[in-house]
């Protein structure tokens, strides 16, 4: 779908708009969400994003059904990471592929987000509009989140490479305690 295609995609577009943009009003003065709510949050962001580059990447969310998706985690855990993989891996490649998977562990939940973007040192990183303090911001908001909750947030990225260790992306992994 373009947004000049026709007057339907237009409004289905203005309405996706709409309501990421009422949801993030609403929340603005919360710490936590729901692990349902961020999720929506962020498939709302995605779908707006899929427009906005004329579908350059697919996105797919995989919640099996023996994950709590009620329990509170810290706001944008999944977004911010999520936000990061469109503006500079996914934004400028064509066939793109971001995947969220949410597992549960023994000890907690564990949240998976991989795309094909191209790695950490993408030379087309998209550096306008950013500050590139985003991972920063996420690694403060953990420890005042485990210093109200006392779970605990660990997160780890690193680089996905092909058999020949070419970096064809970026997995992040973020593992809540129960």
């Amino acid at each position: 779908m373009k947004l000049t295609d026709d007057k339907l995609a237009a409004d289905d577009f203005i309405c996706k708009f709409s309501d990421f943009m009422r949801k993030t009003l609403q929340q603005s003065d919360s710490i936590t969400n729901t692990l349902e709510e961020e999720l929506a949050y962020v498939e709302n962001y995605l779908q707006l994003q899929k427009v906005r580059f004329n579908n350059a990447f697919t996105f797919e969310i995989k919640t099996p059904k023996q994950v709590n998706l009620k329990m509170l985690v810290p706001k944008h855990v999944v977004f911010t990471y999520v936000e990061n993989a469109v503006k500079h891996g996914l934004s400028h490649k064509k066939n793109g592929l971001l995947t969220i998977n949410i597992k549960k562990k023994k000890k907690g939940t564990l949240l998976t987000i991989e795309d094909n973007g191209g790695g950490i040192n993408t030379k087309n990183q998209n550096k306008r509009n950013s500050t590139g303090n985003g991972l920063l911001i996420m690694e403060k908001i953990y420890t005042y989140y485990t210093q109200l909750t006392k779970q605990k947030i660990k997160h780890h990225l690193s680089e996905v490479t092909d058999s020949e260790n070419k970096v064809t992306g970026l997995k992040i992994e973020i593992e809540i305690s129960k």
